[in-house]
């Protein structure tokens, strides 16, 4: 099935003059979001583990991953990607400066791996639809 791309209006923020104040791109829409039970059923369907087992494997991954970023690790999933913790912090002119409190934002980034973008780089069936 390919993937559906939805013509969007934006404002054109970068010409300066008016001859074209709006403009359109194509953006992905998401169709509905597939529940934790779900993906357990369609691994369990095509392997032989019960949804059971698929879904305490994968809440098991997930505190093991959690774990192992707090201790500062990056974790790496194979052919999924890895993921590591960052920071975003204010900045200090001495080192001795810098205090927990400066610590303004904590995310987690995720890097897709060699073999998943090499997929994304061959291209992903798609078609555009437009509101009728």
């Amino acid at each position: 099935m390919p993937l559906e791309l939805h013509p969007s209006k934006r404002m054109n923020s970068i010409t300066k003059d008016d001859t074209s104040p709006e403009v359109y791109i194509l953006q992905t829409k998401v169709k509905a979001e597939l529940s934790m039970q779900e993906l357990c059923y369609r691994i369990n369907q095509s392997c032989s583990l019960t949804e059971a087992d698929v879904l305490a494997c994968i809440s098991q991954l997930n505190h093991q991953v959690w774990d192992a970023l707090q201790q500062g690790y990056k974790v790496n999933l194979g052919d999924l990607g890895s993921f590591k913790m960052a920071i975003q912090s204010a900045s200090k002119p001495q080192p001795s400066d810098l205090r927990k409190s400066d610590v303004q934002k904590l995310k987690i980034n995720y890097q897709p791996s060699k073999r998943l973008k090499k997929q994304l780089r061959g291209g992903v069936e798609m078609k555009i639809v437009y509101k009728k």
